[in-house]
């Protein structure tokens, strides 16, 4: 349960770009950029199927990815979120953007909700 209304929570934003929450059609909240936190992703070539490479996706240690801290959450990207669960941190503090809002042309212009790792 999350429902955290009645605690002083704080939100970074360390993906590159702002991040804009809309609720009702209408932008509610923004959180601008506080910095980046990445992970490294490869693909390893596990065989081949109707002539393609079968790859499996290995994700490397992240940087710039803030340490666990009560009442703080961290959006990140969703390779980041995952290459953070394949290394141990603990994620409860990981935040993803879902309910993506699009403009007529299929533009990403923000989302509607959060989602955990």
């Amino acid at each position: 349960n999350m429902n955290t209304e009645t605690t002083t929570i704080k939100i970074i934003n360390m993906t590159p770009h702002a991040v804009v929450m809309y609720k009702d059609g209408q932008v509610a909240m923004t959180f601008e950029s506080d910095g980046v936190a990445r992970a490294r992703q490869s693909d390893e070539k596990v065989g081949t199927l109707l002539g393609f490479d079968t790859v499996r996706s290995v994700f490397g240690a992240t940087e710039g990815l803030p340490e666990y801290v009560e009442n703080t959450f961290v959006i990140v990207s969703a390779i980041t979120g995952n290459a953070a669960k394949a290394s141990g941190r603990r994620t409860d503090d990981l935040l993803l953007t879902s309910g993506l809002v699009r403009d007529e042309d299929g533009k990403i212009l923000g989302c509607t909700a959060f989602a955990l790792v």
